[in-house]
């Protein structure tokens, strides 16, 4: 209603993006934040051939090799700015911070204050961590300007604490802000409301008056949803001989007694035939938003079901038509064609999108739904998803996937089942994880973690590996560090592969020095070095720092810099992995020791020289361009 409101301003330069935050959606990290960037991706395509040449000129100036963080941050983006989908197998965001400037260097490309726009995120009180981190880091930045964010939160007291928490961690920032309570409505307004709508004796005014306001305690949904109920039950009527309304007092207080608004809610949905509570289960399941693609596919056998049903919830005011370039009515009567020749159903319905008209209408949909029901709603449409990643694999539909099987979970029991959930709650994960999201990260691997046993270890022992690696490293990232040193060591003392080992400390060694633990680094690493049986002197004298310095001079033997780009690769997984290893060592060298930085430094070219190039080995081919270059 909030952003209906503002949306119907006359704002003939401001153009407006919408995201909205679902309850059962906390799982999804930047929920309403994608919404949001998508539907500007989608905008920016609808300019010129030259403002979007132009666009993708800034975009890559600004942002350089970074962009591949946006391309997995938005898949969408990837046609805007005509570049290659990157794979995901990106290591871990280490840094929110540097996803987030990201971000915000993007948005300040997009908008400035002859270019403004207004960036709505509704229910703010669902989002998940890493939005409110996005949020916060936006809001103590002084450098953007022309977006104005409206941050749309309910006051009920069961969100409070949160709203109390949002206000303390954005009203102490730099820029302009200005916090709105919309207040219940008052005796007055409601009275206004009433003679607006019904042509009544002062008397009778008055005292329908007071029975809305202590029913409906001035919150303008439920008014009007008790409103309308007395009016469709004939407690209030027209009377069309005399012109005047009647009211049936003795029902009106009945009621008023001995129900409250969302039985009436309740009431209402369920008078509806019973194939339209069957369409409108399945829809409350894929959320506040959904649409007609995946509806489709759960009715596909019974199509009239999506015909009829929708039908009769836009009539109701139940759902809500997402206007589009797509007419709805002729798209529903293809709905009833057995055979549409030339037609690709699932494609032509999907995108066409509808939303409830209130969210207490999709949360008593799903309270009316028993929980093993729920449950098989969850995992089919779960299925019906999985079937279309098989067919075109899209990055975006992981995470929707991921919360239908975890909402599903307790009826996924066969082998084939759990290696569905098992595969998409790792993909969920380590997308979670690539987008420094480790909130959900954590939850999702704690969930996968758990369902680990002493049979798993011999079948998928990679998968555990991974599963019990990542839940270790999100909980680094969390600072739930007992939790983490706990899960390494269990892991440790299910391996023997000295390169299995040593990736775990790889992995330890990583959050420390992103997290600044230089220390706790170094000595992580010698632990590292040492799984593999490389002998490294903790403190190198200038004997040592000669001698591998002569042993660079006969590497390198007269190769120029060219000719050693064009080197043999490294195959050794073993020399690989210590090249990784002493890589993310060299930190701690910067910083606290100069002859163990320049001992680490020739240890990797000497390493590079003689067993060929590995994925790192630019650092040390800008190294020796440097040495030629003296």
């Amino acid at each position: 209603m909030i952003q209906d409101t503002i949306l119907s301003k006359e704002l003939n330069t401001l153009r407006s993006f919408k995201g909205k935050f679902e309850e059962d959606k906390k799982e999804i990290p930047y929920f309403a934040l994608r919404q949001i960037l998508v539907e500007l991706c989608n905008h920016l395509l609808t300019q010129s051939e030259y403002e979007i040449r132009s666009f993708r000129r800034e975009i890559r100036e600004k942002l350089g090799d970074n962009i591949h963080l946006l391309t997995q941050f938005i898949p969408e983006i990837v046609n805007l700015l005509e570049v290659h989908s990157v794979s995901s197998d990106y290591q871990s965001q280490k840094d929110d911070q540097f996803l987030f400037v990201v971000i915000l260097r993007f948005l300040s490309s997009c908008f400035n204050r002859h270019n403004p726009a207004l960036l709505i995120l509704d229910d703010v009180q669902w989002a998940d961590s890493a939005s409110l981190s996005l949020i916060e880091f936006i809001s103590r930045q002084t450098e953007w300007e022309g977006m104005l964010f409206v941050f749309i939160c309910r006051n009920e007291e069961e969100h409070s604490d949160f709203l109390n928490s949002f206000r303390e961690r954005i009203l102490n920032s730099e820029i302009l802000l200005q916090e709105i309570s919309l207040n219940p409505l008052d005796p007055m307004m409601i009275r206004n409301y009433v003679t607006d709508s019904l042509d009544l004796q002062e008397e009778d005014t008055k005292k329908l008056t007071e029975i809305l306001y202590q029913k409906t305690n001035g919150n303008p949904f439920f008014l009007n949803q008790f409103f309308n109920n007395l009016y469709t039950e004939s407690y209030i009527q027209y009377q069309k001989s005399s012109g005047i309304w009647s009211l049936d007092w003795d029902q009106i207080i009945k009621k008023t007694v001995t129900e409250n608004v969302l039985d009436l809610l309740t009431e209402e949905i369920t008078r509806l035939p019973e194939n339209t509570q069957k369409l409108l289960k399945v829809a409350a399941c894929v959320g506040n938003l959904f649409d007609l693609g995946i509806l489709y596919r759960y009715f596909q056998n019974s199509p009239e079901i999506i015909e009829t049903g929708i039908r009769e919830c836009i009539k109701q005011g139940i759902v809500i038509y997402q206007e589009s370039q797509v007419s709805l009515y002729p798209v529903l009567q293809i709905l009833k064609k057995e055979n549409a020749e030339g037609l690709d159903k699932n494609k032509l319905f999907e995108g066409i999108m509808f939303r409830f008209s209130h969210d207490k209408i999709n949360q008593v949909i799903v309270e009316s739904i028993f929980s093993e029901q729920r449950a098989e709603i969850h995992k089919n449409l779960a299925w019906f998803l999985v079937e279309s990643d098989l067919v075109s694999s899209k990055q975006e539909r992981i995470q929707e996937i991921a919360n239908h099987l975890v909402k599903s979970q307790k009826i996924i029991n066969s082998k084939e089942d759990l290696e569905v959930f098992n595969r998409y709650l790792v993909l969920a994960g380590n997308l979670a994880k690539l987008s420094a999201a480790f909130n959900t990260a954590y939850n999702l691997f704690s969930l996968l973690k758990k369902k680990i046993t002493e049979e798993s270890w011999t079948e998928r022992k990679d998968q555990c590996i991974q599963i019990y690696k990542s839940f270790a490293e999100s909980a680094y990232f969390l600072s739930k560090t007992f939790e983490a040193e706990d899960t390494v060591q269990v892991l440790l003392s299910k391996l023997h592969d000295r390169i299995e080992i040593a990736d775990v400390y790889l992995m330890q060694l990583e959050v420390m020095n992103a997290k600044n633990d230089l220390d706790g680094a170094y000595k992580v690493g010698l632990k590292a070095l040492k799984s593999l049986n490389v002998q490294f002197p903790e403190k190198p004298g200038i004997w040592i720092l000669t001698l591998e310095f002569l042993k660079m001079i006969y590497y390198q033997r007269g190769r120029s810099p060219e000719r050693l780009k064009e080197a043999k690769k490294n195959q050794d997984p073993y020399k690989i992995e210590t090249i990784n290893i002493l890589t993310n060592m060299l930190n701690y060298g910067k910083h606290s020791d100069s002859k163990l930085f320049v001992f680490l430094f020739l240890k990797l070219m000497n390493i590079t020289l003689k067993e060929g190039n590995s994925p790192v080995s630019f650092l040390v081919m800008l190294v020796l361009v440097l040495f030629f270059l003296r």
